[in-house]
């Protein structure tokens, strides 16, 4: 009922008003899908992971120093070992990473710190916007959630 109120309301409110409930609508049925949200989240991961595959991006850290008596390749090297190098399993690492770092941590996109940074500046800016509609997706996920089980 509050959906459909909610769609009704859209003919009724200020012009002001209509571009948020026009998201809402679209990127999670005013609350009521628990699916929109995490299908929206799916897809932007994929743009953006592809973007990150097909215009490059380099490791935002230094390789890790590994012990003298570890063998190369074992766990002690890590796993951010797999960002480096020009081969298509570090690219494709390289674009999981950055896509998947900028869901759980938005505020990094400031940091000097990132795992992945992009070769274009482009590119980085889309991970900018990126990040906080990940962030809003969540939220949206979360409301829906909520809505769901009258918590």
């Amino acid at each position: 009922m509050r959906g459909h109120q909610l769609s009704v309301d859209y003919y009724l409110v200020d012009r002001s008003e209509r571009p948020f409930l026009t998201l809402w609508w679209l990127f999670g049925n005013y609350g009521l899908s628990l699916w929109r949200p995490l299908l929206w989240l799916l897809l932007s991961f994929a743009v953006f992971m592809n973007l990150l595959l097909c215009f490059g991006s380099v490791p935002g850290i230094e390789p890790m120093a590994v012990a003298s008596d570890v063998p190369a390749g074992s766990v002690a090297d890590g796993w951010r070992n797999v960002l480096f190098g020009d081969d298509m399993r570090a690219q494709f690492s390289r674009a999981v990473v950055g896509a998947t770092e900028s869901i759980f941590s938005p505020v990094n996109v400031f940091s000097t710190r990132k795992l992945v940074v992009p070769k274009e500046a482009w590119v980085a800016v889309v991970q900018f916007f990126y990040s906080y509609l990940c962030l809003g997706l969540i939220f949206l996920f979360g409301f829906s959630i909520r809505r769901r089980f009258k918590v």
